[in-house]
């Protein structure tokens, strides 16, 4: 039996696309007293402190003479800093755009360029527009709303661009209403509050910060996910909740004890940003099989989420479909390929060289909407329920991120060393072919590709060939280019041989030894997955991630992964 999400579940109001929401949360609706709404490691504030502190930035913001529409960015790490900033640019009449402060300070510096940022509110120095600092605003002062109209654009979300730069989806102020409207109507609130502790710079954050504040529920801002290592342990130690929103990849940080505590612990788990399976939902239910699950469908121009399905208890498979469109969401399927559109599709790119938005392919008008093509093959079954099949074209999801691999070779091939490439995704994550010149390392080029791509998009593997193989008629030779890594790939006789290969590829090290610690060696939360996804693609065996937070010492992770595994190496000689 299918379960539709598209039905309002409570008696919310709904949310004015002139941005009425804002007055909701700053103008003192709802039931509200002296408790902390947002809260970080380091502070945390009450209704009445945050709209003060939003108020004191609003006095900055029109000292440096900024006027509505003006773009402002933020570089800030997840604080009541940063939630005070989003909204004080919103409330203002301004468009945000929230950058991570963990990306290439090269890439953040483009992007402020590209979007014509006139301040960027950050801690960092460097050249550009004007910035400042948290430590420079008002610590309070009266709010300076402004009025918002349906067509303003509220935030501009920069994502992988196929030509070789990020490009800037813009967002009016009319569909993140509509978004925020269902969220209220259809998220469980029962003043627990809900966790963010993916970047903001990820869409992600939006169903984690303003629906909770609309409702009178609190903020609660985890520390950075790092390693990963921690995340269980923070999300536990600050629960319960009335939902929680995470990727695939940050659940797998989580042990199957913790899922299935983390599920116990929260009305509802809502998975979003790549593909999910029914194993990782049964583990949600070990504690209890009642808890609502629901997959949260989406590409950032349907701003945020547009398509929902909630995963009754026995009732989960694979793939785990992305279920019905949402009440002010259209769809249609054009030859395998899904189409969104009406008040969720943003406006459009941000086209820089003329700074205005660009509405062009792959939007279109029609019957009066706006229409996005997702470029995402989907099926529809008998119950009408959508299935997501793949992608058409060459844009793939790592670690919950969409990453274009096309932008992946612009950045290779603006290496000095580096004559042609190709990248490519495989099972045990990106990879990439390259055709260097004399003298091209491969931690040299790794290095250049990390001053400029995100970590998520930094291939695992570079395999140097003498040329990039293509078909007679001049395209990529996909099929050739995976033979080739797949011959790369290191061949493993043994279990602690084919680990310490494993080890080596990831933390990029010429060997390992028995008391390295795999995160003293510059392992991260994106190593952990990729040895995670190595292993299982070269040993054939699926791990815990908490077996290498329990066991990062290399000796220990042998024993660890001997005990628990059946220890069988394939033959690949």
């Amino acid at each position: 039996m299918t379960n539709r999400t598209d039905q309002a579940t409570s008696q919310a109001p709904a949310v004015d696309s002139r941005g009425d929401w804002l007055d909701v949360i700053l103008g003192g609706g709802g039931a509200r007293n002296g408790a902390a709404v947002v809260s970080d490691d380091g502070e945390s504030v009450s209704f009445t402190e945050l709209a003060a502190r939003v108020g004191g930035l609003q006095a900055a913001l029109a000292a440096h003479g900024l006027v509505q529409g003006d773009r402002v960015v933020i570089e800030l790490e997840r604080s009541v800093s940063l939630i005070v900033a989003m909204l004080a640019v919103l409330d203002a009449g301004l468009t945000y755009v929230v950058l991570d402060p963990g990306q290439p300070a090269a890439r953040r510096a483009s992007i402020a360029v590209d979007c014509g940022a006139a301040l960027r509110l950050t801690t960092a120095s460097g050249d550009g527009p004007p910035r400042l600092a948290p430590s420079d605003w008002p610590r309070s002062g009266a709010r300076r709303p402004a009025r918002r109209e349906p067509d303003d654009l509220a935030y501009i979300a920069y994502t992988s661009g196929s030509t070789g730069t990020p490009k800037g989806v813009a967002v009016p102020h009319g569909a993140l209403a509509a978004y925020l409207d269902w969220c209220v109507a259809t998220l469980p609130f029962r003043g627990d509050g809900v966790p963010l502790f993916a970047t903001a710079a990820f869409d992600h954050a939006v169903t984690c910060i303003y629906p909770p504040l609309i409702k009178s529920e609190p903020v609660k801002l985890l520390p950075p996910v790092g390693a990963g290592q921690h995340l269980g342990t923070d999300l536990l130690e600050r629960g319960p909740y009335s939902y929680v929103k995470a990727t695939p990849s940050h659940l797998r940080f989580l042990s199957a004890e913790q899922r299935g505590a983390l599920g116990s612990s929260a009305l509802l788990v809502m998975l979003g940003g790549e593909r999910s399976d029914a194993a990782l939902v049964r583990s949600l239910r070990t504690d209890s099989p009642t808890v609502r699950i629901m997959n949260h469908y989406g590409p950032t121009e349907a701003t945020v989420g547009c398509l929902t399905y909630e995963i009754s208890p026995g009732a989960e498979r694979d793939p785990v479909p992305i279920g019905f469109p949402m009440p002010h969401v259209d769809v249609r399927i054009e030859a395998g390929e899904l189409v969104v559109g009406g008040v969720c599709a943003a406006a459009g790119y941000w086209n820089a060289a003329e700074a205005r938005v660009d509405s062009g392919a792959p939007f279109s008008l029609a019957d009066g909407k706006r229409w996005y093509r997702t470029g995402d093959q989907v099926a529809v079954d008998e119950d009408g329920v959508h299935v997501y099949l793949g992608r058409g074209d060459r844009q793939v999801k790592h670690l919950g991120q969409r990453i274009e691999l096309d932008e992946i070779e612009h950045a290779l091939v603006a290496v000095p060393t580096v004559d042609s490439a190709a990248a490519i995704s495989v099972s045990d994550g990106l990879c990439a072919v390259v055709a260097p010149l004399v003298g091209a390392a491969q931690d040299e080029i790794k290095e250049a590709l990390r001053e400029v791509l995100p970590p998520a998009a930094v291939p695992r593997r570079i395999v140097r060939v003498d040329g990039v193989p293509v078909t007679p008629n001049g395209k990529r030779d996909v099929a050739a280019i995976g033979a080739l890594v797949a011959v790369a790939a290191p061949v493993a006789s043994d279990a602690r041989s084919a680990l310490a290969k494993i080890w080596c590829q990831i933390l990029e090290l010429e060997e390992v030894r028995d008391e390295m610690d795999f995160f003293d060696e510059g392992g991260d939360s994106l190593a952990v997955v990729e040895l995670a996804e190595a292993i299982a693609d070269e040993l054939g065996q699926e791990i815990e991630l908490g077996m290498l937070f329990e066991n990062a010492r290399f000796d220990r992770f042998v024993a660890a992964f001997e005990t628990t595994t059946n220890a069988e190496v394939p033959d690949r000689a």
